[in-house]
């Protein structure tokens, strides 16, 4: 009976209020140019505890990928008692450098992974800047 309450209590409040509690809207793009940038994929992951005993890991609950114009939206219900974070797993192999998460404002708020505000609406771009190809020519007059 004891372990019946404590399961009923650890299920309300890991459950979500108001349904999407996770809801982030956002652009990447490339800083340089303003442009949108297509086909990126971002992932929101949650932490879990390592099964190898060595700190955290993360688990993927939901992917979206950025459209044509470099928008994106992620909507998830989300537990109370575990944090999430949105992560670039794939850039369809063009190489890209991270500039970084950015509010609304302009305002750096993370790297390469951001961490979500749960319970708020958030609004940001994730920078990525192309790597650029050199080519040297050299030629001999000798």
């Amino acid at each position: 009976m004891k372990n019946l309450i404590i399961i009923s209590l650890l299920f309300l409040f890991s459950c979500a209020k108001d349904g999407k509690n996770i809801y982030v809207e956002g652009r990447v793009i490339n800083p340089v140019t303003g442009e949108g940038i297509p086909n990126i994929t971002l992932d929101l992951r949650k932490h879990v505890p390592d099964p190898g005993g060595s700190g955290s890991d993360s688990k993927t609950v939901k992917t979206v990928l950025s459209d044509q114009n470099g928008y994106f939206t992620i909507a998830h219900n989300g537990s109370l008692l575990n944090s999430y974070i949105i992560h670039m797993s794939n850039s369809n192999g063009i190489g890209y450098h991270v500039a970084g998460w950015k509010d609304a404002s302009g305002t750096s708020i993370g790297g390469y992974n951001l961490d979500v505000d749960k319970g708020q609406y958030m609004n940001v771009s994730y920078e990525l800047v192309p790597y650029g190809n050199i080519r040297y020519n050299f030629e001999n007059v000798n």
